[in-house]
């Protein structure tokens, strides 16, 4: 690694050099010491989001004990960034609740020798070293010996503040090492741009041409500009950044918005002739994707924008819209069927954002309509089938979809769609729980994750952890369950999606009911009724008073139980599935005129 090859010790162990990356939380005996279970969910929520880390910069986690961590990279620069990440989402989870830690963590990087045992974990000075410079971090500090940050690209190198040469406890000679921080010249200059486009700024940004350009030049110094657009090569015309930036927008490639697909939005805007199309590419990049949907809105009101510009304006719209306003998505590609009726593309994702809100039957419309077009990309075919299953697990029509979906992997695995036969494995884990068998969804579910989490899925990945958690709460364990719904609640809000957010954070306050802690739960129902208010999200309206009558019941008030329940009921539409499990928890409360479902 790093260029050089195996060695071997005298012992006959294998030798190599690597970065290890050594991570702790700080302070965890004192955690533990006022609260033992909290300290415990802390280090679930650490490690998932560690591990997290490490996958998506190809690392390897080969040891964890308690609060401790250890990682391997066979990139300086991967081992680096990974830190740097890991402690980004430990800071980030102090302003999000109900994702905070309550505790700040300490990383350590060195690159050098090591040793690996037959068991897969790694001994020797190389591991020492890391160990050591994670206890000299400052918290939520990463501390990078100098032979690790000599081997980072220059083009990913961070800021770095360089520390007297440290005297570590058991290392002989002096380490000098170098305090890591994401911050750079770029950052500042996003803060800039982010401070000039607040709101009452963003009148003079939307109607004047010329302070648009300028704030581009200022905060990314025309790395947006456009070069001759060519038609051979689209995405030759897309820079790196704008594409990053628009990737972080959707959540995922492989989500809901396919990399096929935002690479067609990328290209629009690259080649658009909207005077601001940058300044959407960096409402985008500093993560306001409501501004950057306002500016595409406006650019509608243009007498001028029609036809096939507009279209692509509503299709910009609607990709944007999807998860985190199903509604607005809806209405932008309704426009656009209106139009053209053999648009593909649109008549699929009408009848994903129609699935968000649980309007199965108008998503299985146009799922209908799609199916009579056929598409050049077989993957679409492919994806839009696995839509298709979704629906029928939707309505509980479970073996339909299972026998659609094991007809389907094979074919994604022919075609070599890793992140298609993730997906597909994900649903029929769900199937398999569905059955009760539990063993089958988990080994499905470890396959899916592990490629979700190495492409950065993390879309597909939330979902995968949604069914996992639930798989926990079945075998009884619903600590363990409630670690990983946080998680996916983390990934949800990171990629603005509503619907998401709705279910984690009833399975969270699932987990807290079954722990016995209804006013740690009745918070997560009320943010997830209002944020399913606020989007139209009928059966998460209908699950989250669902859960305050259970938190009602165990507190004892039976009234207001009743309440919600009959409450509940009212929210949902009538083409409503109702779930066995769900029924025999309404008969449970025993409230008098309750409506009868039907399975």
């Amino acid at each position: 690694m790093h260029g050089m090859a195996a060695d071997t010790s005298a012992t006959g162990q294998a030798r190599r050099l690597t970065t290890v990356v050594a991570a702790d939380i700080c302070g965890y005996s004192r955690l533990a010491e006022i609260d033992d279970e909290a300290a415990v969910r802390t280090v679930h929520i650490v490690r998932a989001a560690f591990e997290a880390a490490v996958a998506r910069r190809r690392g390897r986690v080969f040891h964890s004990s308690g609060d401790g961590f250890l990682a391997e990279f066979p990139s300086a620069t991967d081992g680096v960034l990974a830190a740097l990440d890991f402690v980004a989402d430990m800071k980030a989870r102090d302003t999000l609740s109900p994702t905070s830690t309550g505790a700040k963590v300490r990383v350590g990087v060195h690159s050098g020798d090591v040793m690996e045992q037959p068991n897969g974990d790694l001994l020797g000075h190389g591991v020492n070293i890391a160990a050591r410079l994670q206890q000299e971090a400052e918290p939520n500090g990463v501390l990078a010996s100098q032979a690790t940050v000599s081997l980072v690209n220059d083009r990913d190198r961070p800021q770095m503040t360089l520390r007297s040469p440290l005297k570590l406890r058991n290392i002989i000679e002096p380490i000098a090492a170098f305090d890591l921080d994401r911050r750079s010249k770029k950052s500042v200059r996003s803060k800039r741009l982010k401070a000039l486009l607040a709101p009452s700024t963003r009148t003079a940004v939307i109607l004047t041409a010329a302070m648009a350009i300028a704030l581009i030049i200022l905060a990314f110094e025309a790395r947006f500009k456009v070069s001759p657009f060519s038609a051979e090569n689209p995405s030759a015309n897309i820079s790196a950044s704008a594409k990053r930036a628009l990737q972080n927008a959707a959540g995922a490639s492989d989500g809901y918005i396919d990399e096929q697909y935002i690479n067609r939005i990328l290209t629009d805007l690259a080649s658009s002739d909207l005077d601001d199309a940058a300044v959407i590419s960096a409402f985008i990049e500093s993560n306001d994707i409501d501004r950057a949907i306002q500016l595409l809105e406006l650019s509608l009101r243009d007498e001028l924008r029609s036809g096939p510009d507009r279209v692509e304006r509503l299709h910009q719209i609607g990709a944007l819209s999807m998860e985190r306003d199903p509604s607005r998505s809806i209405a932008a590609f309704e426009e656009i069927v209106r139009s053209d009726a053999k648009d593909f593309d649109a008549l699929v994702r009408l009848g994903r954002a129609h699935a968000q809100i649980d309007s199965l039957t108008k998503a299985r419309h146009f799922y209908d309509l799609a199916m009579g077009i056929t598409p050049i990309d077989p993957r679409a075919v492919l994806d839009l089938k696995t839509d298709i299953a979704l629906i029928d697990l939707h309505a509980h029509q479970t073996t339909k979809a299972k026998d659609a979906l094991l007809k389907l992997l094979p074919e994604a695995i022919s075609l070599g769609l890793e992140s298609s036969a993730a997906r597909i494995r994900t649903y029929l884990a769900l199937a398999n729980y569905t059955e009760g068998r539990l063993d089958a969804a988990r080994s499905l579910l470890v396959s899916a994750i592990a490629s979700q989490r190495s492409e950065s899925s993390t879309s597909e990945l939330a979902r995968s952890l949604n069914i996992l958690g639930q798989i926990e709460t079945s075998r009884g364990a619903p600590a363990r369950a409630l670690a990983i719904f946080e998680e996916q609640l983390s990934l949800e809000e990171r990629n603005q999606s509503a619907t998401g957010a709705v279910d984690a954070l009833y399975f969270i306050g699932d987990a807290l009911l079954r722990l016995g802690e209804p006013d740690r739960a009745d918070p997560k129902f009320k943010e997830g009724l209002r944020i399913a208010t606020g989007k139209g999200i009928a059966e998460g309206k209908f699950l989250h008073r669902i859960g305050l009558a259970r938190s009602a019941r165990l507190k004892g008030d039976a009234v207001r139980a009743c309440d919600l329940v009959h409450q509940a009921q009212g929210e949902l539409p009538a083409e409503s599935i109702i779930g066995p499990q769900t029924m025999r928890t309404i008969a449970e409360f025993e409230c008098p005129t309750l409506v009868v479902f039907a399975e």
